[in-house]
């Protein structure tokens, strides 16, 4: 939490700065436990509400992942499988 203290006094002054600044959201958490404080420091540093503090752009993965990978326990270690029927078309190219 410090290093988004230093990263608000130093200018970052929205989530999306702090998230591409220092990976706010991007950890192990995936924003469960980090995204409420990291908006309530900017709230508190910019002196507005929370509601008024812009949110973080999801984005879906580049590639599909299967769910069952997403949530096998060692998910980690997992390699994702591509399941688009056009694949070789890819691969190969026109």
């Amino acid at each position: 939490m410090d290093e988004c203290v230093e990263a608000v006094e130093g200018g970052y002054q929205c989530f999306e700065d702090l998230k591409r600044f220092l990976g706010v959201g991007t950890g192990p958490c995936q924003g469960k436990s980090c995204v409420q404080a990291a908006m309530h420091l900017i709230a508190d540093h910019r002196a507005i509400k929370v509601d008024d503090v812009d949110v973080m752009t999801f984005r879906p993965p580049v590639r599909p992942v299967a769910f069952a990978t997403l949530a096998a326990p060692d998910a980690a270690d997992a390699t994702p499988q591509s399941a688009s029927p056009t694949k070789h078309t890819h691969q190969e190219g026109p």
